[in-house]
């Protein structure tokens, strides 16, 4: 499928009143992760994040209608994809949208998404198989066909290099997002995980509340903590999309790991403390030593301190429940 066709279609059925200039720039803006070193953060801030913003508005309508797409440009938004903000950029839309969406895909591509059941994942593996395409590159996981199916498939050649950040499996390569960095701004999914750390700090301190704008006044140790804790969330939000990514089963990957981590720390979850804060450090320094057995665990050096304190955010713990 060519992408002037699958850009159509997204164009007829979700751009309300933009124009083919703006929806185009939105489809690259939604398909790239966020912006998350320094060196992305000002180039946002510029608006040179999204390579195609610094064209002309005649260009980009030109791209749009079928126009040669710059091979280096594409490479740019490829390296920085993410196949889970895409998706959820369509599943905002409502289910008659979407049921248009995969109607006139199939028109296209009549085994589109036949038996994935997710139109959001679907569309969002479509766009990458189409970037891929265009770029030409020799394939880091080219379908869903091809993504790793369990970890049964592994061979023991299968490690994580942190020098080139990917993963090594045999003769297989698979290209990672870089670490996430907590944005400025609370982001909206961080709520709950974030509500419970400040009830915990607040019962350390006898505080009847605290909330975010209070943090910097805290006393050090929880401010250190409050950083920390938000590094390890986007740590475990960074193994969920590497999950999304390379394996046909992420769900079931994610919820062994969750799952798991969880039995391991449920005894020192429901030991009695003094207050949430105390509960919340003994979790986590019980919570580095956890092995599960999710295919990213079996990864060699994949998974570190940061990662298995940051799932049990995922957990939605409440850290000051007395577990009586």
């Amino acid at each position: 499928m060519l992408f002037k066709d699958f850009a159509q279609i997204l164009y007829n059925n979700c751009a309300g009143t933009d124009s083919q200039y703006q929806y185009f720039l939105l489809l690259f803006d939604s398909i790239m992760r966020d912006p998350s070193t320094k060196e992305e953060l000002a180039q946002e801030k510029n608006d040179k994040y999204n390579p195609f913003d610094s064209l002309q508005q005649d260009t980009i309508e030109r791209l749009f209608r079928g126009g040669n797409l710059n091979v280096k440009k594409l490479r740019v938004v490829y390296q920085k994809r993410d196949t889970n903000k895409f998706a959820k950029y369509i599943q905002q839309f409502d289910e008659d949208t979407q049921l248009n969406i995969e109607k006139d895909i199939k028109n296209h591509l009549p085994q589109f998404n036949s038996e994935e059941g997710d139109i959001g994942y679907a569309c969002a593996d479509l766009f990458v198989a189409i970037l891929h395409d265009q770029i030409d590159d020799e394939p880091i996981i080219k379908d869903t066909k091809d993504k790793i199916n369990n970890a049964d498939e592994l061979s023991k050649s299968f490690y994580y290099d942190p020098r080139d950040n990917k993963i090594h499996i045999d003769n297989t390569i698979i290209e990672l997002p870089p670490q996430l960095l907590p944005p400025e701004g609370i982001a909206d999914e961080e709520g709950f995980y974030i509500a419970q750390l400040l009830n915990a700090y607040a019962e350390a301190l006898g505080s009847s509340k605290i909330t975010i704008d209070d943090v910097p006044s805290l006393k050090r140790k929880y401010r250190d903590n409050f950083e920390e804790q938000r590094i390890n969330y986007y740590s475990a939000i960074r193994i969920d999309r590497i999950l999304r990514e390379s394996f046909a089963n992420p769900d079931i990957e994610m919820k062994t790991w969750k799952s798991e981590t969880y039995d391991y720390i449920s005894d020192t979850l429901r030991d009695e403390y003094d207050n949430g804060f105390k509960r919340l450090v003994e979790v986590l320094k019980t919570v580095i030593h956890c092995k599960t057995t999710s295919v990213v665990d079996q990864c060699e050096r994949l998974i570190g301190p940061k990662e298995r304190k940051g799932v049990c955010h995922l957990l939605e713990i409440d850290w000051t429940d007395d577990y009586e």
